[in-house]
Order: C-alpha cells, then structure tokens, then sequence
C-alpha cells in the first residue's frame, strides 16, 4: 500500500490543466473546488490562508490557483463583512459544474479499474486503506489534544 499511494498521488497529480466543457482546469483548482463544493472547511476558514493550511501548501501557491479559478468564473471572492481584511471564497455555479464534471472522470477511471474485483478484493482493498488512513489520523489527534490543552509551562 504504501508503495503504491504514492503512484497513485502522481496519478492524480499528472492531471496537470485539461480542457473541460466548462473552461480549463488543473489539479490545485480541481482540489480547492472540491473543499468548496463539499463544504471541507468551516465557514471561518474558507480564505486563502485556510485553504493553504487544508492543503499544506504555501499560501501563495493558493493565491495563483484562486486568480485562475477566479478568472474562469469558477469561484467569487468578497470582502469578510465583519473584517476587511479576510478574503471570503465561494463556488459558483459554474465551479460546481466544473468540480463534478472532473471528479466524474476520476471516479469513473477508478471505478473501471476496479470494475474485475469481486467483494472479497474490495473489502480487502477497504481494509489496506482504512488501516494507514487510521495510523496517520492518530498523531494528528494527539496533536489537537495537545494544541487545546495548551502548550507545557515549566514549573
């Protein structure tokens, strides 16, 4: 498993920008698109600054992925009405057009590469996934856990 998510990542990476009946369309977009569509953030959080902390990137990789989907009338962004200073980002209609319509081909690639696995292969398959997602999932919480306890003072 371990050695194969990481093709599987450049997979998925290697959709670079594809045209899509809605407009052109890469992968960073494509990612943050579906945070907006599936609603993957808190409403707080859905600024430049929260979708680069989502994806644990740069905000200013963010910031160029936002001016095109922008560009491409895929998202509208506006001023926070309670701090002038946070951008607010919102899906348009056309963004969650676009989103589903590539999210279609992946799943439907995966789904046709899936498609000679009887239920034994796929509950196998569920189970070599759902064990690393758990072991990286772990640390994680232990990390919040000690974020809200707040940090150790010495004595």
């Amino acid at each position: 498993m371990v050695a194969t998510l990481p093709r599987y990542g450049n997979w998925a990476n290697s959709v670079r920008e594809f045209p899509t009946p809605y407009g052109t369309i890469g992968y960073r977009q494509t990612s943050i698109l579906w945070i907006l569509h599936y609603h993957l953030l808190r409403a707080n959080q859905i600024s430049p600054t929260g979708i680069a902390a989502a994806q644990r990137v740069q905000p200013s990789v963010v910031t160029r992925a936002l001016a095109k989907l922008e560009a491409a009338r895929f998202i509208e962004r506006s001023m926070d009405p309670d701090d002038a200073r946070v951008v607010r980002i919102a899906i348009t209609e056309q963004g969650r057009l676009v989103s589903e319509f590539v999210e279609r081909l992946f799943v439907d690639d995966v789904q046709d590469s899936m498609a000679d696995l009887d239920d034994a292969d796929v509950g196998a398959l569920r189970h070599a996934v759902e064990t690393p997602v758990g072991i990286v999932e772990e640390p994680e919480r232990k990390r919040q856990r000690r974020s809200a306890r707040g940090a150790p003072t010495d004595g």
